[in-house]
């Protein structure tokens, strides 16, 4: 057995390895195709949202100083001989760098803006939904740990030093 230890609340649990002589013999019941589609459509439709609203913060924010938001336009990626190739936006990288230069705002203020993150909605991930974990994964062992995760996100924390 191998052990995990949730950063929330510092208890170590015992995994057990999924080898067929521990695999349960009732597995949890898959959602149908039906359930699957409005999860997704209610996941897009959310993610849309949070995306416009955050254009439009960011768009404000970038008025205010007499820059524009490049339109979402730009391609991601273009063909190639070794398969697709992917493109910086280059567009919005220089308009994005216009403005911290010219905003002098703080790095983490840059980062937060750049996320859509307030001081009301905090979380980095807004596409994860706690109210629709609790029901999705209402049996998860870890719920906790997962949840901690959607409102702050991940913190990596070294054993070591780096050189």
């Amino acid at each position: 057995m191998s052990s995990v230890q949730c950063a929330s609340s510092g208890a170590k649990s015992e995994v057990p390895r999924a080898d067929a002589a521990t695999r349960p013999n009732q597995l949890r019941p898959v959602v149908g195709t039906r359930t699957a589609a409005a999860l997704f459509a209610n996941a897009r439709a959310r993610s849309d949202l949070h995306r416009k609203a955050n254009v439009i913060t960011l768009s404000r924010a970038m008025a205010k100083l007499g820059i524009e938001l490049p339109c979402d336009e730009y391609p991601l990626s273009r063909p190639g001989v070794d398969g697709p190739e992917f493109l910086l936006n280059t567009p919005l990288q220089h308009a994005l760098s216009e403005y911290a230069r010219r905003s002098r705002i703080s790095l983490q203020a840059f980062v937060e803006l750049v996320r859509g993150q307030t001081a009301s909605g905090y979380r980095p991930n807004k596409n994860l939904v706690p109210e629709v974990l609790n029901e999705l994964c209402k049996d998860y062992k870890h719920l906790e740990c997962l949840q901690k995760i959607v409102r702050e996100g991940v913190e990596v924390r070294l054993k070591k030093k780096l050189p």
